[in-house]
């Protein structure tokens, strides 16, 4: 499958003149520069997105796209993209029902009555991306500010997977703090007591994963070709910056991801640092790239959406650049990439077939550590059952994890369910 598909797939275009445009967007400007405003798409429609020029109504996703290529390029380009010069084009296979489902793996043709449940944010409805990627229906249910709640999805869920049906959940975090250990696990162990007959399966993070290493180092590349006055490696340091959490082992996957990032890559250095909760944080993140003898920093930051904490962080960074004299480039978030499709399908494939497993023996509930020992066998419980849109849970100047995070009671449910 092509990249011009892919990009088709996540927007759901499926007719012949767009499908030949997006072609011709890859063809003209190269994968990574549209994969990059696919990105860009996804964050405009998931905050305010935009109006048609008349002003009355949203633009599609599609829409969207188009919009931002032809603002982009320049005109010879947009000639050659939108203009006559491609009418007598070869035509382009169209991106068929087909084409969709074999994005992934046969293994996830999971049987008939079963339903998997995602926690996302995607292109203007739940659950589109990840649809379009699998080529199956995805339910989708979210934490708090958004509707439905944890308890509405698995309840609909588990409705429609029926008795003797089983419900995939796969959270869709980066790595396994707070919300994956306790919130959705107490919220699974609930729909459990409320549905005896229907099997509930718990996936794991995405995070780690060699790809996002790789997505990771192509937004930095990405960064680097839309600054031509940037300057060179030697000169440049990369600063990670994650949301932070109360979880030392979620805290620790960044500095290794920071570390693996570094290997074999010219810049100065690569450091990380946490946007709240943990330290380092920004403003001492940004001090030591400084310290280190960069003259720039590229702050890359290992979020999935855009939102509130990525618009912090950008603010943070930037004002410290200017008081340390530095120049900053901005590379932003992870956002919708073919590459966390890939480990979504891989992370799903694996709670389907029973072998999804986090390790527990560097988790805070079950281990004695420093700074946490009163938090050994702490009981479960969470107040995201019943969140949603109406939920607008305060979170700055205290751990985004609330304090009472993990999927276990440490006594009888520490397996984190993955057997």
């Amino acid at each position: 499958m092509s990249v011009s598909q892919k990009i088709a797939a996540a927007l759901g275009e499926v007719e012949q003149i767009p499908l030949e445009t997006i072609e011709r967007v890859v063809q003209v400007k190269g994968e990574e520069w549209a994969l990059a405003r696919l990105e860009e798409t996804v964050a405009l429609n998931a905050e305010d997105g935009l109006l048609t020029n008349t002003g009355d109504q949203r633009r599609t996703p599609g829409g969207i796209f188009f919009k931002l290529v032809k603002n982009l390029v320049e005109s010879k380009e947009r000639q050659l993209i939108f203009g006559p010069a491609w009418a007598a084009a070869r035509p382009v296979e169209k991106l068929t029902w087909e084409d969709s489902l074999n994005l992934s793996t046969e293994a996830l043709k999971l049987p008939k009555g079963e339903v998997i449940t995602v926690k996302i944010t995607v292109i203007g409805r739940p659950g589109r991306v990840i649809e379009s990627f699998l080529g199956r229906p995805v339910d989708s249910c979210f934490l708090e500010l958004a509707d439905p709640d944890l308890a509405t999805g698995l309840t609909r869920a588990a409705e429609k997977a029926q008795t003797g049906g089983q419900v995939v959940i796969l959270p869709l975090f980066l790595g396994g703090a707070g919300h994956q250990k306790n919130d959705v696990a107490y919220a699974i162990q609930w729909a459990r007591n409320q549905f005896a007959d229907v099997a509930f399966k718990y996936g794991v993070p995405l995070g780690p994963h060699a790809k996002l290493v790789d997505l990771l180092d192509r937004r930095v590349a990405d960064c680097l070709a839309a600054a031509p006055q940037a300057l060179p490696p030697h000169d440049t340091a990369v600063l990670l910056v994650s949301r932070g959490s109360s979880d030392p082992n979620s805290n620790s996957e960044v500095a290794r991801l920071a570390r693996l990032l570094f290997e074999k890559r010219s810049f100065k250095t690569v450091e990380y640092a946490y946007q709240a909760v943990a330290q380092p944080n920004v403003i001492e993140g940004m001090r030591r790239c400084r310290q280190l003898g960069a003259k720039q920093v590229i702050v890359l930051q290992y979020l999935l959406f855009t939102g509130r904490v990525d618009r912090n962080i950008r603010e943070l960074s930037e004002q410290a650049g200017q008081d340390l004299g530095l120049k900053v480039l901005q590379a932003g978030y992870l956002g919708v990439h073919p590459l966390l499709m890939e480990i979504a399908a891989q992370r799903l494939q694996e709670t389907a077939d029973g072998a999804a497993a986090m390790t527990c023996d560097l988790c805070k509930y079950r281990f004695s550590m420093a700074g946490y020992e009163h938090q050994v066998g702490q009981p479960q419980d969470s107040h995201h059952l019943h969140g949603g849109a109406h939920h607008h849970h305060h979170h700055d100047g205290h751990d985004h994890d609330h304090h009472h995070e993990h999927e276990h009671d440490h006594e009888h449910h520490h397996d984190h369910e993955h057997h």
